[in-house]
């Protein structure tokens, strides 16, 4: 029964008939830079549900914004951003000052709370996550130091921010989320601390230290995943510390590593080893956990958070199989429209891409060498982009792309985009490159094909093996640097670039 009057709750939460936040404003800045609002709906700073509040990144603006219930935002540019928080019926207006900092000044019913926001630990950083990772002051602390130096002051800071927030006007639910979102916040910085500067200081207590960090608060229930950004976080982050102990403990002996991989995620070894190869270890695993061990009534919305990480990722073949997965599950779940939805944006982006015809991708097999693939331009300046989708800074560097190729639109100049993927990712190779609509000569190879390339890199004088690594050839085809500019160093490629024209 109970768990009944729980899920009728959660629908009508979401089922609020034209519930809705108006975000007014104003920007004043000398640096020109469109103005996003994203709608931080799942575990992470993703790039999406969003939508451009300033194009021009001045002047005023207004948007109404659907929210059915109180829902996170940044308010962001490529230089700054500001967290928010937009409830439904609450309006907000922000007056945005940049020079070398952004400053806002909140008006309207919601100011209330977004000021309590900009105060506390949800856009600050807590004591002991300051300060240099290689000399960190809290980088040694003991197991006996634990509670007095980190736990303590923690809890008297949630004390004094609980009186606070208890003592303002705004709605109680806003305060219980507010209060509760502290929480996780420390939580989530507890882990990078406890995860990572403890790690690099190799510190002898790191991993019961770890254990404590993950244990010291609850996993969130459905209501509290709802609204919360740092409680998705901290889920997110409690069943991948579950995983990653026991992989380890797996790996102590490797001949028995399939058998425990069984026993502890329920699925054969060889299915779930071919799901992850084909979409992505971080997006399947995590699911795999989360139907055996998190509580049935969250396992919908961490599905929802897997499809937003898989789509922010750009891995949109993940992203299709679990939105499959959660349709034939959770059928009726609150949050299967919104992955629809972003799903479906992304499917109408891909149709219209694959037409272009200035997108040609080259049968894999098709060269071996660097001679093979440089060929068939000859007369033109090439420049040679090896990357993988699963490179974090290739996607960054990808981002520069669109500037760069307007700067040399008419040029003699061919860019050839060199993947080293395994074949299972063929298809997520090309979705990648249709969604940016990635203009130019694609090639595809597995990590044994590419190696007689980063061989004769090497030769040449450049780095072995580094993704991403950028080649310029002259008009005959011979290499003029093997360690070209970066898109992202912008003028100093485009003068690299017109030297060798």
């Amino acid at each position: 029964m109970k768990k009944s009057c729980l899920a009728l709750l959660i629908n009508l939460l979401f089922k609020v008939s034209g519930a809705q936040c108006v975000i007014t404003g104003s920007i004043q800045t000398t640096r020109q830079l469109p103005v996003q609002l994203i709608l931080l709906t799942a575990d992470g700073h993703y790039r999406l549900p969003s939508m451009i509040l300033s194009a021009s990144g001045t002047g005023s603006f207004k948007e109404t914004v659907p929210v059915s219930h109180p829902t996170f935002a940044l308010l962001k540019t490529d230089e700054w951003q500001k967290r928010i928080l937009l409830s439904p019926g609450r309006n907000l207006h922000a007056d945005i000052k940049v020079d070398s900092t952004a400053h806002i000044n909140f008006k309207s019913t919601a100011a209330i709370e977004n000021q309590l926001i900009q105060k506390s630990i949800l856009t600050e950083r807590p004591f002991f996550a300051e300060g240099n990772i290689e000399d960190h002051p809290y980088g040694k602390i003991t197991l006996k130091e634990w509670n007095e130096k980190i736990i303590t002051p923690i809890n008297k800071e949630i004390s004094e921010v609980e009186k606070t927030i208890t003592k303002s006007s705004i709605p109680e639910d806003l305060k219980a989320l507010l209060i509760s979102e502290t929480k996780y916040a420390y939580q989530c910085y507890l882990n990078d601390f406890t995860n990572n500067t403890l790690r690099w200081a190799k510190n002898p207590d790191e991993d019961t230290l770890l254990k404590l960090a993950m244990e010291w608060q609850e996993k969130p229930d459905s209501l509290t995943l709802i609204s919360g950004f740092y409680a998705n976080m901290s889920m997110s982050r409690q069943s991948q510390y579950a995983v990653n102990s026991m992989a380890r403990k797996a790996k102590q002996n490797k001949a028995t590593l399939p058998e425990e991989f069984e026993k502890f995620l329920h699925v054969p070894f060889r299915v779930a080893d071919s799901l992850v190869k084909k979409y992505g270890e971080r997006y399947i695993v995590d699911w795999l956990y989360a139907r055996i061990y998190s509580p049935a009534q969250i396992r919908d919305k961490i599905l929802y958070n897997k499809i937003m990480d898989a789509a922010n990722d750009a891995s949109f073949s993940a992203g299709y199989y679990l939105l499959d997965t959660m349709q034939f599950y959770y059928p009726n779940s609150p949050y299967l429209p919104g992955a629809r939805d972003e799903m479906s944006k992304i499917s109408r982006k891909l149709a219209q891409n694959n037409s272009n015809d200035k997108i040609r991708y080259i049968k894999p097999g098709s060269v071996s060498n660097l001679s093979d693939l440089v060929k068939p331009y000859t007369g033109k300046l090439i420049y040679l982009d090896v990357w993988g989708t699963w490179c974090g800074p290739c996607r960054v560097e990808m981002g520069y792309v669109k500037d760069l190729k307007k700067k040399f639109a008419g040029k003699d100049v061919v860019f050839i985009y060199l993947d080293m993927d395994d074949p299972l990712k063929e298809n997520s190779w090309k979705e990648y490159i249709a969604y940016f609509n990635i203009e130019g000569e694609h090639y595809r190879m597995s990590r044994e094909e590419i190696q007689p390339i980063w061989e004769e890199i090497k030769k040449a004088g450049g780095s072995a093996s580094g993704y991403p690594t950028y080649v310029l050839f002259d008009r005959a085809g011979k290499i003029i640097s093997p360690e070209a500019e970066r898109p992202s160093s912008r003028e100093k490629l485009y003068t690299q670039l017109e030297k060798a024209l």
